[in-house]
């Protein structure tokens, strides 16, 4: 794939611009014959990346391992070899300085992702990366959800991040609770609190939506956020209706 300096995006993003990527990718799934074990994955990724004229400026080496059982449960491990070379610096986070330089780095991560099907699922993680910026990194990731009966679900999502760099520390928490509860096959309500403390920001949001006939909504939302020693709280009222000509 090529994307010229010049190149503008008008109807949508790219995360980069004057590159070429090259993409090298070995996969191999074997379905072993036991009770246990639906099918084994292990793979291997090679992304290497340049400007236009042919300066590497990001390498990534990967290997996966996984594993899939026959109960619907899937864990995967995966480590990679990464390579940066930046022309100029930036703020990670907005705090904490990364100055140009090549920096090369390792990662190894390991997925669990229960089955859909049970009570709780949904998904969780564990990272560590060695060298990341001339630093370490460490990420936590749980994304449980909980299906107590088909009228009332939850889903939390939570992130930890704990970054130490030669230009200082950072540790991030991100939470995201969300819990669903259908009075009836019309009347749906959800309400999802959120919490970053990067940015000391809360925002808690409700919904009442009434299905009054298929495809058509009434919506009711009541939406607080609070950043530092600011809160600003607004009502919102939205109606759907479909017009068959």
């Amino acid at each position: 794939m090529i994307i010229g300096r010049n190149f503008n995006a008008d109807m949508g993003f790219i995360p980069r611009k004057d590159m070429k990527q090259s993409v090298l990718e070995l996969k191999i799934e074997p379905r072993p014959a036991t009770e246990w074990i639906r099918q084994l994955e292990f793979g291997s990724k090679l992304t290497y990346i340049t400007n236009q004229e042919d300066t590497l400026e990001t390498r990534e080496q990967q290997l996966n391992a996984g594993m899939d059982f026959e109960s619907g449960d899937t864990i995967n491990f995966n480590y990679a070899h990464n390579f940066e070379f930046l022309e100029s610096g930036f703020l990670l986070r907005g705090r904490l300085p990364v100055p140009p330089g090549t920096y090369r780095s390792d990662r190894v991560s390991v997925n669990v992702i229960p089955y859909r099907g049970r009570i709780v699922s949904g998904f969780f993680s564990f990272q560590r990366e060695f060298g990341f910026w001339d630093g370490d990194r460490t990420t936590m990731s749980l994304n449980p959800r909980i299906k107590v009966s088909s009228n009332l679900s939850f889903q939390i999502q939570y992130r930890f991040d704990d970054i130490q760099l030669p230009g200082g520390d950072l540790t991030s928490r991100v939470a995201n609770i969300r819990m669903n509860y259908n009075f009836t096959n019309n009347w749906l309500t959800s309400t999802t609190v959120q919490y970053d403390s990067v940015q000391d920001l809360v925002n808690f949001n409700f919904r009442l939506d009434w299905i009054y006939r298929p495809g058509d909504d009434l919506f009711l939302v009541y939406r607080q956020t609070r950043r530092s020693n600011l809160t600003d709280r607004e009502i919102i009222l939205k109606l759907t209706h479909s017009f068959d000509f």
